[in-house]
C-alpha cells in the first residue's frame, strides 16, 4: 500500500507536499480510533518555565499549570541553586505542533499532544517488542504520532528538488518508506485493538 500519492502538478512547478492516498488516510484514521480508548491523558495546555536572575532554567524544571506542580518545581530549583534565588515563572500556551511531547517535571502529565516530526518516537516504538501491552503502555504516544500525521519527517527539500533526477527520487523514496514504517505500526495497532 503507497502512502503518499504522487505530486501534484502546480503553476510554478511540481507539489512535493505529503498527501496521503485515500487508502491510507482511512487506515491511519481507524488505527487512531482503535488506540483512542487507551490513550486518555490530562494535558496540561500551559507550560510553566522559570528564570533565575533573569536567566532561563534548563528544561528540566518545566511543569504544568498545576499549582503545587509550580511551587515543587520552585522549591527544587531553590535547593539547587540557592535559598536567596530570584524565580520568574514564566508561561506560554502549547498549541500547535511540537518537536516532542513534553511533561512535566513533577506529575509526569504531559504538556501537549501535537508533533511536527516524529520520527524520535517511531523510533523508540520500532526498538520495542509491538505486544498488546506495550502498545496499551505507549497509546498516548502512539495516538500523537498518529493524529500529527503528516509530519515534516522526511520532507523534499529545495535542494532535492533543485537536484532532480536520482537525488529528489531517493528523497521520494526516503518519504514513502518513512510513512510505510506509520503504516505497518497502524496495522499492528488495529490487529491488537
Amino acid at each position: 500500500m503507497r502512502a503518499i500519492k504522487d505530486p501534484v502538478r502546480e503553476t510554478y512547478g511540481m507539489d512535493y507536499s505529503a498527501r496521503f492516498t485515500d487508502e491510507f488516510e482511512k487506515l491511519i484514521e481507524l488505527a487512531k480510533e482503535k488506540i483512542e480508548p487507551f490513550s486518555k491523558k490530562e494535558i496540561s495546555y500551559w507550560t510553566y518555565y522559570f528564570e533565575i536572575n533573569g536567566e532561563d532554567v534548563a528544561s528540566e524544571f518545566d511543569c504544568c499549570d498545576d499549582v503545587k506542580c509550580i511551587e515543587q518545581t520552585k522549591t527544587e530549583i531553590k535547593e539547587q541553586y540557592g535559598e536567596d534565588t530570584q524565580i520568574e515563572e514564566v508561561y506560554y500556551d502549547n498549541d500547535g505542533d511540537h518537536e516532542r511531547i513534553e511533561i512535566c517535571s513533577q506529575c509526569g502529565k504531559p504538556l501537549n499532544e501535537w508533533l511536527t516530526w516524529c520520527g524520535d518516537e517511531l523510533k523508540y516504538i520500532e526498538e520495542n517488542e509491538w505486544t498488546a501491552d506495550f502498545l496499551k503502555e505507549e497509546a498516548f504516544l502512539i495516538h500523537c504520532i498518529f493524529q500529527s500525521m503528516p509530519t515534516c519527517d522526511n520532507r523534499i527539500s529545495e535542494y532535492a528538488k533543485h537536484q532532480g533526477g536520482d537525488v529528489l527520487t531517493q528523497a521520494i523514496e526516503n518519504r514513502e518508506l518513512f510513512f510505510q514504517r506509520i503504516g505497518k505500526l497502524a496495522q499492528c495497532v488495529i490487529g491488537y485493538f
